[in-house]
């Protein structure tokens, strides 16, 4: 989510709840913990970053597709999903890096929904001799700041938490940024399910990551490599504004706009998000 920033500065409440179980398909080693993934087909290599508060199973509906033509990995994003907690914060791109490494994908396509986006483009700007291209889902990049309005928005999530992570999980579902995927009851339900699975973190008592050392948002002119911006027309304001941005100083980038989706395309827009993804990258 593009309001991550914004939720780690507000995390205020005490105590996590115990992990829920999951079934780890692969795991690999990363310092102080590990990250758990699954891997489909054969071909170039494609890695699937999910959202904040979400994990990997938002990709169902893009798995099995982009697994028919390319080699598809997609794994939890620490402290996210399966993977393992965080003891210290730590940048997201050095787990990207070694996930990689382990994987055996010299170079690969980085396919990121919202703050998953805002790590592969980090890491694009980092290591642009590990990656192919970029697509980036409701992303905005990071040191991108959304409205004052949002920013309240989020900061309710973490008030809510401080009562109960049934509340925190009410708050979440209920931002506006989900307000067209509620009319979908089969992505609404993948949503919710996928936020319960790491619903315990919205009572964090510190922030999993840190910030880079550089924001992309003061680079994007930099950026070599092939870049698909995707964006939903339902979206709030903030992300698209910042979906803007990328496509405005992102030399030779593609924008795609899915006009009746909001920031859950992953979830309810997959057949529309995977055929421009089909179209964008190479054979």
């Amino acid at each position: 989510m593009r309001f991550l920033c914004l939720f780690l500065a507000a995390l205020t409440a005490a105590g996590v709840e115990a992990r829920p179980g999951h079934d780890d398909v692969g795991r690999v080693a990363v310092p102080d913990g590990y990250l758990a993934y699954d891997e489909k087909g054969q071909g170039a290599p494609i890695v699937l970053l999910h959202g904040a508060f979400l994990d990997r199973h938002s990709w169902d509906g893009s798995f099995d597709v982009l697994a028919r033509l390319f080699r598809v990995m997609r794994y939890d994003v620490r402290p996210f999903g399966a993977s393992s907690p965080v003891e210290r914060a730590y940048a997201p791109t050095d787990d990207l890096l070694r996930f990689l490494d382990d994987r055996g994908a010299q170079k690969a396509h980085l396919i990121g929904h919202s703050f998953g986006g805002a790590v592969a483009l980090d890491f694009a700007l980092q290591r642009p001799d590990r990656v192919a291209s970029l697509t980036l889902v409701s992303a905005p990049p990071s040191g991108f700041v959304a409205s004052q309005n949002e920013r309240q928005q989020a900061m309710g999530v973490f008030m809510a938490a401080r009562t109960s992570t049934e509340a925190a999980v009410a708050a979440w579902l209920a931002l506006p940024m989900w307000d067209a995927v509620r009319q979908r009851p089969e992505a609404w339900a993948a949503l919710r399910a996928s936020t319960d699975r790491s619903a315990h973190l919205f009572q964090a008592p510190s922030a999993p990551f840190t910030p880079p050392a550089t924001p992309a948002l003061s680079q994007l002119g930099s950026v070599k490599v092939p870049v698909l911006i995707v964006i939903g027309g339902r979206d709030t304001e903030g992300n698209r504004q910042g979906s803007d941005l990328l496509a405005r100083e992102i030399p030779g980038s593609k924008r795609v706009v899915i006009s009746d989706a909001d920031h859950a395309i992953p979830f309810g827009w997959a057949a529309e998000l995977n055929a421009s993804v089909l179209d964008f990258l190479p054979r």
